[in-house]
């Protein structure tokens, strides 16, 4: 195959993929707790000079490192989002590090968006249906307590009218990149993530953003718009170069 070819074909596939990712950021920026996706590209001259300083570097190919753009996995950024009030009793938002418990249908869950919600059968549950853990136990409201008498504690300990009936269950990640996104804010733990119980701190009233900032993913797409375009025009000026050729013009 002509390298040329290659080249133009990698940065079309990388811009593609580049606009997609920035899009579905820019489609959950009002997600609460949702984290960003994250696309890294490598070409031959960032591998080199890397090895030149003596890092390592990972390519998914590289056999053809020299022939054009390659792409990683796309990575997620747990960087914390920014807490907005929200006045909603039952909107909790994590302080410090790690994570909610849910219950999923195959096993724990793991989600920063604190915005639950009163089952009509009494549980707390997830915006997504899923009954948020009390540890030992699902957490369950008290018949006739309404939403707005529900206290919740720095330490994420619920009550109403002066008596508890649950605690929110913490985890921390010491490995954040070995979860497993499983919707906009909710991940599961891979094979080697290391999950451990943990003291959380929240705030009651509040709800963490997306940590997405909007006009940097615009730019982001129309960066990867021209990508595009020039790979694409690259991609057909060899074309009709090789045609030229076969056919002794």
């Amino acid at each position: 195959m002509i390298s040329g070819l290659y080249s133009a074909a990698t940065g079309m596939d990388a811009a593609a993929t580049r606009h997609e990712t920035s899009a579905e950021n820019l489609a959950h920026a009002h997600q609460p707790g949702f984290r960003r996706r994250v696309l890294h590209q490598t070409t031959f001259g960032t591998v080199l000079e890397a090895q030149r300083n003596g890092q390592a570097t990972v390519m998914e190919r590289p056999e053809r490192a020299a022939d054009g753009l390659q792409t990683r996995k796309i990575a997620i950024d747990f960087t914390h989002g920014p807490l907005k009030a929200s006045g909603r009793s039952l909107d909790v938002a994590i302080e410090s590090d790690g994570f909610f418990v849910v219950d999923g249908p195959d096993g724990p869950m793991y989600t920063r968006n604190g915005s639950f919600q009163a089952h009509p059968d009494g549980q707390l549950v997830t915006i997504d249906g899923l009954t948020v853990s009390g540890g030992n136990a699902p957490i369950r409201i008290p018949p006739n307590t309404s939403a707005e008498a529900i206290s919740i504690s720095r330490d994420g300990r619920l009550s109403a009218n002066g008596v508890e009936f649950g605690q929110l269950q913490f985890v921390e990640v010491s490995n954040p990149e070995q979860l497993i996104a499983t919707g906009a804010s909710l991940f599961k733990a891979g094979p080697n993530a290391d999950v451990q119980e943990a003291e959380g701190s929240v705030l009651q009233g509040f709800a963490e953003s997306a940590n997405v900032a909007q006009m940097d993913e615009l730019v982001n797409i129309l960066v990867a718009s021209r990508q595009y375009e020039m790979s694409q025009k690259a991609l057909k000026t060899i074309d009709d170069a090789v045609g030229r050729r076969i056919n002794g013009n």
